[in-house]
């Protein structure tokens, strides 16, 4: 069974065909990467995905569950996360404060201003060992807006695996980052693979090609290919449309 099976996916506005026909599959464990040239449709496909904007067509199954018809939030419940097209992150608050948010987002537990997140023993617990596993141990208590962009692109993917999803939907996790920061998240994210099914979204090539086990193309909102990245790589049609010099 698919972690993500998509088939047929369609969106139009007005007369403007934005995804037609898309049909995909992500498997356990797999880092599936979807690229294409600006413009390709990749955007309003994720949105379509978590439930942002209404499909005009086809559905969209998680774990074999049709979920096409399904607000965002019981996408979310579902096993569906997204991380990393805009940082959203409480930035006055702690590193500690803001995944403990995420774990209670994900149990669905109350809270009130009355009892300080603080009291709540058992998600300290795990929030903490969580933000240690990601080199957060020293620095629970600083504020986000303290953290580089790039910790604070770390801290989102924490905090969007601490929901266990079955797929994690990553839209441009390398966006803004440096050399540095790039080479530290395509390690994160490598070791990630055979753990949680990933939906790739990058321009990055070198990282795309590092992390993917299999590429689908979007080209004008249609999917032109699926294969292993040195498949795509080397396809003629890809390499003219998109890939240019960063193919060789």
């Amino acid at each position: 069974m698919s972690a993500l099976a998509v088939k047929n996916l369609s969106k139009r506005f007005g007369g403007l065909v934005v995804t037609n026909d898309v049909t995909f599959s992500v498997q356990p464990g797999e880092c599936h990467a979807l690229i294409g040239p600006n413009g390709a449709g990749k955007t309003t496909l994720i949105s379509q995905l978590m439930g942002e904007l209404v499909s005009d067509g086809g559905t969209i199954s998680l774990r074999g569950r049709r979920i096409e018809t399904l607000p965002s939030h019981a996408r979310a419940r579902a096993g569906l996360a997204r991380s990393f097209q805009i940082t959203n992150l409480v930035k006055r608050r702690s590193v500690l404060d803001n995944m403990l948010l995420a774990l209670i987002g994900r149990n669905g537990h109350a809270f009130t201003f009355f009892r300080p997140l603080s009291s709540e023993a058992a998600l300290i617990t795990e929030a903490t060992d969580l933000l240690a596993h990601f080199s957060f141990a020293g620095r629970l208590h600083e504020p986000v807006s303290e953290l580089s962009h790039g910790e604070q692109r770390v801290l989102e993917l924490a905090m969007a695996l601490a929901a266990k999803p079955a797929v994690l939907l990553l839209d441009e996790p390398m966006a803004g980052l440096g050399h540095e920061e790039t080479i530290k998240m395509t390690d994160i994210l490598g070791e990630l693979r055979g753990e949680i099914a990933m939906l790739l979204v990058e321009h990055d090539m070198d990282a795309v090609f590092r992390l993917a086990d299999r590429v689908t193309v979007l080209v004008s909102g249609s999917v032109l290919m699926t294969d292993q990245p040195a498949v795509v790589r080397s396809d003629p049609r890809v390499r003219d449309l998109y890939l240019g010099e960063n193919a060789s």
